[in-house]
């Protein structure tokens, strides 16, 4: 569930209905499709997309609605530094659970800081970094790199600390 995201309900490329999801990212449809299986497309700006089905049944059924994932897409979404808090803030999505490492370099490639090396969730993860080495020191103003490892897929975001 992500608040502030655009829940679309679609069937053989007629859209149905789109809504925004509320402050517990939840969003609730009205709708009167014949009963059968609809896709479903959540976005939010800085999210991978969340593309599913969900299955429609009859009035008789007592209007139950099942949703299943098809896919998450890999994506590493932001590394976003907040001044405010002196840290920076992660966002990935993983297609399966799996083995997450991300680490944080300097401008000239050096290791600054090892964020995270454990299992994740499918789906969307957050991570912190709070701008401090190894050693506990707080980083200096400047550009960092954060690399995001799985087994099948990385990607580097580049973060300004000032």
């Amino acid at each position: 569930m992500i608040k502030d995201a655009i829940v679309c309900l679609y069937k053989e490329g007629d859209v149905f209905e789109t809504r925004p999801t509320n402050t517990d990212g939840r969003a609730v449809f009205f709708i009167s499709p014949h009963p059968g299986t609809m896709h479903v497309t959540v976005t939010k700006h800085d999210y991978g997309p969340y593309e599913g089905t969900c299955l429609v049944m009859g009035e008789d059924a007592g209007s139950l609605v099942q949703s299943e994932p098809i896919s998450y897409p890999f994506s590493f979404n932001h590394a976003t530094y907040s001044p405010r808090t002196r840290s920076v803030n992660i966002s990935y999505q993983l297609p399966e659970a799996s083995l997450v490492k991300i680490d944080v370099f300097d401008a000239t490639g050096r290791l600054v800081k090892a964020v995270a090396n454990s299992p994740k969730v499918k789906g969307a993860n957050r991570e912190s970094w709070d701008c401090r080495a190894e050693s506990g020191k707080k980083v200096g103003k400047g550009i960092y790199f954060i690399r995001l490892n799985t087994a099948e897929n990385n990607a580097i975001k580049k973060v300004v600390i000032y």
